[in-house]
């Protein structure tokens, strides 16, 4: 009879800890549902010399292609959309070789950029 207690002394347990950390995932998923975006912050590597784009330039490509991301919940921001505008106007396209069954580059020309 002992035994049989220390083992429902121990299933006990971990049916408590079980349930703390599904109420902690819920907790956070909630959270996450009401954090807004605040902004766009542009960062580029460290030691890279992209002199030739800024900031604003990066900032305005996403806000004529995708729109103002400011304010909306972050579960309403389509990041991939974002990826595709920038690689639309060629920022995220290094000077690649062309392909070899089709002859073209594997980045859109910068003037493909949306207007």
């Amino acid at each position: 009879m002992n035994r049989l207690w220390k083992y429902a002394l121990v299933a006990a347990f971990l049916a408590a800890v079980i349930a703390f950390l599904i109420f902690l995932d819920r907790r956070e998923v909630s959270e996450y549902h009401k954090l807004t975006c605040r902004g766009i912050r542009v960062e580029f590597e460290a030691g890279a010399d992209k002199s030739f784009i800024t900031e604003a330039d990066v900032k305005g490509y996403i806000a004529r292609g995708y729109g103002e991301c400011s304010g909306r919940r972050l579960e309403e921001i389509d990041l991939i959309r974002i990826e595709e505008v920038l690689n639309s106007g060629g920022l995220f396209c290094a000077p690649t070789p062309t392909l070899p069954r089709t002859g073209s580059s594997m980045c859109p020309s910068p003037s493909a950029a949306p207007s």
